[in-house]
């Protein structure tokens, strides 16, 4: 298991954010697993890879849950606000558990370009999930069926189509729709979390390394930026031309 930690307080304990490894081996040596984690660590989000038994992914899954809910506090964890994030694959393991085992501390998923199996289709678990229109038929049809599930259940899914995207177009397609939803995933992840999100900007900018030109152009905050507190913030920062 390897984990990314965001910088600052050593001390506190993060919610984090699990990629599923549903499929076995070594997948935290993807470099698009570990750029995922580095990227919800620069957010204030601890990013959780791992490797699964290859014969036994989904029972992978569940021991790597139990093991963070045994050493969450030796790990700086806040086991009480986890997410999931499964894509291709990865969903016929991830899905499965999220709908039905999942630990209470599950707030919310991320699923991509994936499909999987589920008797039942909780109504308590927020889901960001994005269709990549380039996909296989078998793929597309999948997913397409479970998004009919769960409009008629009335899940709080929010349920996306990329018509224009392939399958793992987070990692090969470099396009201004590829990248928006990426922000769109994190801003999801960090959805509800803002006091989180304000402490970990507060932490950054008592280092010097945050200016106001940044925090004013990053697209990820853009659902702070109706907060008081974001104008507070900029308030203290200095543009890149005044001395500190």
């Amino acid at each position: 298991m390897d984990l990314a930690y965001p910088t600052g307080e050593a001390s506190a304990r993060r919610p984090a954010v699990v990629f599923v490894n549903g499929v076995g081996g070594k997948l935290n040596e993807w470099e698009i697993y570990k750029s995922w984690a580095r990227l919800v660590a620069a957010h204030g989000l601890v990013g959780i890879t791992a490797e699964s038994d290859p014969a036994k992914p989904a029972e992978s899954v569940r021991a790597l849950f139990a093991h963070l809910a045994k050493e969450g506090a030796a790990l700086r964890l806040d086991t009480s606000r986890l997410a999931v994030w499964a894509c291709s694959a990865n969903v016929r393991a991830a899905l499965p558990f999220l709908m039905g085992g999942a630990p209470a501390g599950v707030r919310a998923a991320v699923i991509l370009y994936g499909t999987g199996d589920a008797a039942t289709l909780r109504k308590d678990l927020p889901v960001f999930w994005v269709l990549a229109g380039r996909d296989s038929p078998s793929l597309l049809e999948g997913q397409r069926a479970l998004w009919a599930r769960a409009i008629k259940d009335g899940t709080p899914w929010t349920m996306v189509s990329a018509p224009d995207l392939p399958h793992a177009f987070d990692g090969v397609e470099d396009t201004s729709h590829s990248r928006k939803l990426v922000r769109e995933m994190v801003e999801f992840l960090l959805s509800g979390r803002k006091d989180d999100a304000f402490a970990r900007l507060t932490e950054v900018a008592g280092t010097g390394w945050l200016t106001r030109e940044q925090l004013e152009g990053d697209a990820d905050l853009a659902s702070l930026k109706s907060d008081p507190r974001f104008g507070a913030l900029l308030s203290k920062l200095a543009a890149p031309s005044e001395p500190r």
